[in-house]
């Protein structure tokens, strides 16, 4: 009885779990060149500081319709929408306000200066994307304002071989969108061009839209190094129904958004130079009441120009970095008037590998604003090998963030801006450890974020407008974990579960708050594909989510796809449950969404 016991647990454990070889592999057998966690570009198994990479393998094989459908599914990055399919969604880590997050595209800075809802306005498919670069910490050392709490650096794909795409999709709620891809290349030219426009209309009364995205970059490549040149346009449509108003149901807007980017890369015989122009223009127009548009109108024009010069010197386990940065912001508004200011950033960052276990960076960088004095961010990031399959990263960086347009200026009978702010200040402090033996993996991490001086939208009560200000301390401290690991079971293929939990530390509870004190408590996120059967290969997604003064909620989404030679056709289902949520208070999400698409991809050899 007892061999017979032994023999059914040693079955179920076979059919639960991939089998343990005695092999060693490395922590990073995934072992892309990273940008973001230094200023020069380094291989992620090299980088001092913890870098998340989601590589263009999970980005296609999720099927997702929009950058933010592809961000929910990161633990501790909370994406709140008012609407689906990135219509305006903001994007925050551990705890921060969307305003802390800075968002890049190929390491140029593409946050709005305006307003954090404007974030993701970027001109970007997830045809368009190489992989993702996440820093769940501060970063204000390299990148100054901002990036706060965070970074999240979309890579756009330098297109090897001559490929076209064309691909359809239609569902519920009248949805439909279409979408095309071309890359060409010619000598040492490498050309990708993408264009694509969906429209809906709306899942409840005035939540209708439509958008279009064109991106167009190009790249030359030769053995002295690399010139990139990428521009994009994005237009959005969209009702927003109770989006900023809960009692005004007929709230419309419409954004534009251009960007431009130049960048050089150089070889030189002791290390490299790198220098940057990029270029940013953002409308936004805005109706209180689209029946009655003279009873209340805003319109904004913001532009952004960036300059970005990097020196990297590198020696036998040693490397210096130098940067300089110049960036103007200007604004033209009927509500928050015509300012403009300028911000010039020095940057030192030394990095040590000594030998093959420890890697250390330390870094400061001095930054100076036409409108306050200057502010010096120093920072630590070390890594230490234990073992192949075995790395742990520590890190400790102060960080800032002034604020934005609207935090200064914005004034309406329900938000009142305070030209009076001053920047917000933090230090943040982090340990993560990870293991990764074959296609098994585990991470485990703690974090903390003491922020003082924070800027939020706070009202004593609902009788009183809602006004910004400074509103002294606020400690966000927590832990992360997660485990992927395949299972050679008949049902699935493979298992990814990540938890995150979030305690807040509020030092003027008497405050209600519109954004930072509404923040995730618990995030559990389970991603399963089940086993391949006549080759339809499945994603099933979980993400439960509790967040405070607000109630939890489970939403479980479903992405089914087939490979027939040159055809690939989808299933997605979101919100399968049909479950009754809402990221911000009195604004429903969708219920359950059915969409079906084909794509045709033909790849030139």
């Amino acid at each position: 009885m007892k061999r017979k016991t032994s023999r059914a647990a040693t079955w179920i454990l076979n059919i639960c779990l991939l089998k343990v070889t005695p092999a060693q592999y490395s922590v990073y057998d995934f072992d892309p060149v990273v940008v973001t966690g230094c200023l020069n570009e380094i291989q992620l198994s090299a980088s001092p500081k913890h870098v998340l990479v989601i590589d263009q393998q999970t980005i296609q094989s999720t099927r997702i319709e929009s950058l933010d459908q592809l961000l929910q599914k990161i633990v501790e990055l909370d994406v709140r929408s008012q609407g689906p399919l990135n219509i305006q969604s903001d994007i925050s880590i551990r705890g921060a306000g969307a305003e802390q997050t800075l968002i890049l595209i190929d390491g140029v800075k593409i946050s709005d200066p305006q307003t954090a809802h404007h974030n993701l306005d970027i001109p970007l498919n997830p045809e368009n994307i190489k992989q993702i670069e996440i820093i769940k910490g501060g970063a204000s050392k390299q990148y100054g304002s901002t990036a706060y709490a965070g970074v999240i650096n979309f890579i756009t794909r330098k297109v090897d071989k001559p490929e076209v795409s064309i691909e359809i999709a239609g569902g519920d709620n009248s949805y439909y969108h279409a979408a095309s891809s071309l890359a060409f290349q010619k000598d040492n030219f490498y050309s990708h061009l993408t264009a694509k426009i969906q429209h809906s209309d709306g899942y409840r009364y005035n939540t209708d839209y439509d958008n279009l995205i064109l991106f167009f970059k190009n790249t030359y490549q030769n053995s002295v190094g690399r010139v990139l040149f990428s521009t994009g346009y994005r237009k959005k449509d969209f009702g927003a129904n109770q989006f900023y108003y809960v009692n005004y149901q007929n709230q419309r807007e419409d954004t534009e958004t251009f960007f431009m980017n130049i960048n050089g890369f150089f070889n030189r015989p002791n290390g490299s130079f790198t220098a940057g122009l990029s270029g940013r223009r953002h409308a936004d127009h805005y109706l209180l009441d689209f029946s009655n548009p003279s009873f209340y109108e805003n319109n904004h024009f913001t532009n952004t120009i960036h300059l970005n010069l990097k020196r990297t010197f590198q020696a036998t386990r040693r490397t210096h970095n130098i940067a300089l940065d110049g960036t103007v912001e200007a604004i033209q508004s009927n509500n928050l008037g015509s300012h403009q200011r300028q911000n010039i950033r020095i940057v030192y960052e030394y990095q040590w590998r000594p030998n093959n276990r420890l890697a250390l960076q330390l870094g400061s960088s001095a930054n100076f604003y036409s409108e306050w004095k200057g502010v010096v961010v120093p920072g630590i990031d070390c890594q230490y090998r234990f073992l192949p399959t075995l790395v742990w990263h520590g890190s400790i960086n102060s960080a800032y963030r002034i604020p934005t347009f609207t935090e200064f200026y914005y004034h309406s009978p329900a938000n009142r801006g305070n030209p009076d702010l001053k920047p917000e200040k933090a230090w943040t402090m982090e340990q993560n450890i990870l293991w990764k033996n074959g296609a098994r993996s585990a991470q485990f991490g703690i974090f903390i974020r003491d922020g003082k001086a924070q800027i939020d939208w706070v009202r004593e009560n609902t009788a009183e407008p809602w006004q910004v200000k400074n509103i002294t301390r606020i400690v966000n401290s927590g832990i992360e974990t997660t485990l992927s690991f395949p299972m050679k079971s008949i049902f699935i293929n493979s298992v990814s579960l990540s938890y995150c939990y979030t305690y807040t530390d509020k030092h003027n509870a008497h405050y209600e708050s519109k954004y930072l004190l509404s923040s995730l408590t618990h995030q559990l996120i389970l991603d399963f594909h089940p086993f391949d059967i006549l080759g339809i290969q499945q994603n099933w997604n979980l993400r439960f989510e509790d967040r405070l003064n607000h109630q939890e909620n489970t939403v479980i989404d479903v992405h089914i796809t087939k490979n027939l030679r040159h055809f690939t056709f989808s299933l997605s289902i979101t919100n399968l449950l049909n479950s009754r949520y809402a990221d911000y208070s009195g604004i429903p999400m969708p219920g359950r969404w059915i969409t079906f698409g084909l794509k045709y991809k033909l790849i030139y050899e």
